[in-house]
């Protein structure tokens, strides 16, 4: 009766079964969930959708996305987890797994057991992974301690009260203060970021900065290759001065071919290529006194002087009367004074003219010349080594102040008439040595007074003296010997 084919001999035997049915005989039916069956065994040989198996009596189950013949359901729809698929994750679920259930949930919920359930400070931003913890925020707050605090305005996600990572539509800026439109000039807005990204050369958070080593016509001129570091302002002006051998606020005008640099504000050389020269223009040669003709750009010899000359410049020549030792210089660079002493029958630290033998008189002589070098326009004046500028001769200081030194003269003259008459036979040889802290001197010699000139020029640590012939001075008379010193 089931039999589709039979034997034709005697048709005791069936050569094929109608489908649904099998054996010998084809009176065995297949399983219900079969799509056909082996003749001899029953087994299926496909199964209905939705059930798997030898005999497709399993169900995968109404959730199941993808029924695998033999091994059951690989996939279930999405929220759906279990054997079956018979399990739902939940609303609140963003990952759900076959076989676990729910893995990750929707902030502000946690996943307990593959399923997502409530955090207790959801209301105030916390995201969980327990009831009671807060580990992290929701969009619009941002984690402080173990809560969550609000963005600023205008914020639609940040990291703290002053920094936001995103703005509503057509804001930017730190806490999204900013308006694309109008405040991002020199940049493209862009709201996801918080940020205006700025065009080539600018930057700044409105973009309204030119980068370094560029200013003006829309940070496209770049800054001078005479800004030390190539740093400029957005007018130009270089911000850390100008390198060697340029000067001006922007640095793009070269000194002049003589400086090694030059004073930024005016030009004028504030150093030489040639130390032989010295000047604002390079130009003026150092004296030839000095040692090697090396001076500064004032003049003044920077590696001392030759020989028996001394000053600022080397421009004096030490007292000829200055005792002599070996190829040594006579005197010092700084004062001039002698350093081994005056030639016999001179006296003094700087050896003036005059013999020794008529003391009152060389006294009177020393005093009658020193007052007028201190009385009259004609002034020698020599200022401290500490002192570095003299601004100006007042002649009322000048007058006060000769007459005090006047009187302390006087007071060591006769100090020294009275050592004299009790060392009357001791030599004039004896070695000068020169006073740390002299404050002032006159050089004088057999023919010429010289007064000081350039008062106001600012001096270093060594003294200097400027000549100029003064008119009036005479030599003094005769020797005679005095009936009161004896």
């Amino acid at each position: 009766m089931n039999c589709k084919r039979c034997e034709r001999s005697d048709g005791s035997y069936c050569r094929e079964c109608k489908t649904g049915f099998y054996d010998n005989k084809c009176e065995s039916s297949c399983a219900l969930n079969c799509e056909g069956c082996h003749r001899q065994d029953g087994q299926c040989y496909s199964c209905v959708k939705g059930h798997w198996g030898t005999h497709c009596n399993n169900e995968c189950g109404d959730q199941c996305k993808t029924c695998h013949r033999w091994g059951g359901c690989a996939e279930c729809n999405t929220g759906y987890y279990g054997s079956k698929c018979e399990k739902n994750c939940g609303d609140y679920c963003v990952r759900c797994d076959t076989q676990n259930g729910c893995s990750a949930c929707t902030p502000g919920y946690y996943s307990n057991n593959g399923v997502c359930k409530r955090c207790r400070k959801k209301n105030i931003g916390c995201t969980c992974t327990s009831y009671y913890n807060c580990v992290g925020c929701t969009k619009g707050y941002f984690l402080h301690i173990d809560y969550c605090l609000q963005c600023p305005h205008h914020c639609t996600s940040c990291i703290s009260s002053t920094q936001c990572t995103s703005c509503t539509e057509g804001r930017f800026g730190n806490i999204c203060q900013h308006q694309c439109t109008g405040d991002c000039v020199n940049g493209n807005c862009d709201s996801s970021k918080a940020t205006c990204q700025c065009n080539a050369n600018y930057e700044g958070e409105k973009c309204d900065q030119c980068i370094a080593r560029y200013s003006n016509n829309g940070c496209k001129q770049r800054c001078s290759v005479g800004c030390v570091n190539n740093e400029c302002d957005a007018s130009g002006r270089c911000i850390q001065g100008c390198i060697h051998g340029y000067w001006k606020p922007t640095c793009r005008i070269k000194c002049n071919p003589e400086c090694l640099s030059c004073n930024q504000a005016d030009g004028s050389c504030s150093q030489c290529i040639n130390t032989t020269k010295y000047g604002q223009n390079c130009i003026q040669d150092c004296s030839n006194t000095c040692k090697n003709s090396i001076c500064d750009i004032t003049g003044k010899c920077t590696n001392g002087c030759n020989t028996n000359t001394f000053g600022k410049k080397c421009e004096n020549t030490c007292d000829e009367h200055c005792i002599k030792r070996d190829n040594n210089t006579l005197c010092s660079e700084k004062t001039g004074m002698c350093l081994y002493g005056c030639e016999t029958g001179y006296k003094g630290t700087f050896c003036p003219q005059g013999k020794t033998g008529n003391k009152l008189y060389m006294l009177c002589n020393s005093l009658f010349t020193w007052s007028i070098f201190h009385f009259t326009t004609d002034i020698v004046v020599i200022e401290k080594e500490e002192e570095k500028q003299i601004s100006s001769t007042i002649p009322g200081g000048a007058v006060v102040g000769g007459a005090v030194a006047l009187a302390v003269i006087v007071a060591f003259g006769l100090v020294l008439l009275r050592r004299r008459r009790t060392n009357s036979n001791n030599t004039n040889t004896t070695h000068n040595q020169e006073p740390e802290n002299s404050s002032l001197y006159a050089t004088m010699n057999k023919e010429k007074a010289y007064r000081a000139v350039n008062v106001n020029e600012a001096t270093d640590d060594v003294h200097s003296v400027s000549r100029i012939k003064y008119p009036h001075y005479q030599s003094p008379p005769p020797k005679e010997k005095n009936a009161y010193l004896g």
